[in-house]
């Protein structure tokens, strides 16, 4: 054998599956944020929501083509934010999310300056969840769905 190809002496070590960030896995970027992109897109084109025949705003998910309802939805994301801010120690923009989750729950006027709020928000918790490993956008949604548990047991 020549000096050029030598034959590789180390040994392969996998990576946990845990471990990969969530920026090269687009897919489960685009489940989370594609969502409330539509749910913007849409009251920035009509100004309006889709609603249910209560009036409750709802919107449908693109990844299983179910219904749900819009502003827990937002404020699970928020709480997902939330979480991870205090974790992490840094600040996150979660107050326009709020803000456009009460609207919509409480049935009110949301303004074009909300819609451009969240988007601005939107963009920053994008670029914050991108270096996110697996495992801790796990953890975080497993915090959240226990503290939602939580929340309808003691209500």
């Amino acid at each position: 054998m020549s000096r050029a190809k030598q034959p590789r002496n180390k040994a392969y070590h996998r990576r946990p599956s845990g471990a990969r960030t969530l920026r090269t896995q687009p897919w489960k970027l685009r489940n989370v944020f594609q969502p409330l992109d539509d749910i913007l897109n849409m009251m920035e084109s009509t100004g309006f929501s889709d609603a249910d025949r209560r009036g409750t705003p709802i919107f449908q998910s693109q990844k299983d083509s179910c219904w749900y309802t819009s502003a827990p939805a937002i404020n699970g994301v928020a709480d997902w934010y939330e979480i991870h801010a205090r974790r992490s120690g840094r600040t996150m923009p979660i107050e326009p999310l709020r803000r456009v989750a009460n609207k919509l729950h409480y049935g009110s006027m949301v303004f074009a300056s909300d819609v451009a709020d969240m988007r601005a928000a939107l963009a920053t918790l994008r670029h914050e969840t991108m270096d996110m490993t697996e495992d801790y956008a796990h953890s975080l949604l497993q915090t959240v769905c226990i503290r939602i548990e939580l929340e309808r047991k003691t209500a």
